[in-house]
């Protein structure tokens, strides 16, 4: 199927691959969000795109992968903490409702996560 992909999806393809098998946490977030935001500019451009069930699972898909390695990652400072965060709550928003409606640990392991630094970003939201 990829071979049929417009390009800027098989870039998007790219780089969500890349950003599963990036080890640095900043890399990572930013190839997952430069994927997300080509295949969003794809789909607001191309609004009958036949590739949007596609784009759409595949989003739904690489959330997934995120939100399960979420576990391992316990002890991250409050920066990486946020580029987390701010992927989930600002990018990817319906696929992380999607992928932890259908799984009660990856919604427990969400909630965690995202309790780590909670506090903290609060009271530094609130000064």
């Amino acid at each position: 199927m990829q071979k049929q992909l417009s390009e800027d999806i098989k870039e998007a393809v790219d780089l969500l691959k890349k950003s599963e098998k990036e080890i640095h946490h900043s890399l990572r977030t930013r190839a997952f969000e430069d994927a997300v935001d080509l295949l969003n500019d794809h789909m607001s451009v191309a609004t009958d795109s036949p590739y949007k069930s596609f784009i759409e699972n595949i989003k739904i898909s690489y959330t997934r992968k995120f939100l399960e390695e979420l576990s391992t990652l316990f002890s991250v400072d409050i920066d990486t903490w946020f580029d987390y965060v701010r992927l989930f709550l600002l990018k990817v928003p319906k696929e992380v409702k999607v992928n932890i409606e259908k799984d009660a640990q990856l919604k427990d392991n969400y909630k965690k996560f995202i309790g780590i630094w909670r506090k903290e970003a609060i009271e530094i939201l609130e000064l």
